[in-house]
């Protein structure tokens, strides 16, 4: 019996003190494993729900912005309509008259919902010489006007027109800390006159160089 004890010795010196901690060890390390899969599956789970909510958006606002552009064309479609980009990257809609394209010209963006326009410039031709008549935006701040006075003066030089001018009006005056800069951006001289009980209270103008 003691030689069999002997004999087993090994055996339970092998199983106690390396078999059991290997297989102990063995089991926390799937434990983990299973457990860290798990958790990076939860995450990839959650990463993609977030996608796809994200998708479902980017497509509802897709369709919006597509909308908004078609019912600018077609409330528009008797006049001539041309497709821009503002400085922010935004699709805008510009529409002019076709006989005439010096007249009123307005901006629409897709981004807004306004059912006229966003901007607007009127004008009127006097030989060579342009003059803005009225310069109107309902969205200050995104663009439109900047985008606008480009395409109009752009159109303009084409023309052949050598001047664009135009008047600053007394109902204006409390925007002219902005108006007047937002002018001289383009290469506009304005000028203010000293007798401001009158209705214009000052004049802008720019040579339309080749």
């Amino acid at each position: 019996m003691i030689v069999l004890y002997i004999l087993l010795l090994p055996y339970y010196v092998l199983s106690y003190f390396i078999l059991k901690p290997l297989a102990r060890f063995i089991l926390r390390n799937e434990i983990k494993y299973d457990k860290e899969l798990l958790e990076q599956t939860r995450q990839l789970k959650s990463r993609l729900h977030g996608e796809n909510e994200q998708l479902k958006e980017d497509v509802i606002e897709f369709n919006r912005r597509l909308d908004r552009i078609k019912y600018i064309i077609t409330q528009n479609k008797d006049k001539t309509c041309e497709i821009s980009l503002t400085e922010k990257g935004e699709i805008v809609v510009i529409t002019y008259d076709r006989n005439n394209v010096f007249d009123y010209i307005k901006i629409f963006g897709e981004n807004s919902n306004h059912p006229y326009y966003d901007c607007q410039v009127a004008l009127h031709t006097f030989g060579n010489d342009l003059k803005i008549v009225d310069f109107s935006s309902y969205r200050p701040g995104f663009g439109y006007g900047k985008t606008l006075l480009n395409f109009t003066f752009n159109k303009a030089k084409r023309s052949k027109f050598k001047r664009v001018y135009g008047d600053l009006s007394y109902m204006d005056k409390g925007g002219f800390n902005r108006l007047v800069p937002f002018y001289e951006s383009f290469g506009f001289t304005c000028t203010l006159f000293e007798d401001t009980n009158q209705t214009i209270i000052g004049k802008i103008e720019m040579d339309l160089a080749e």
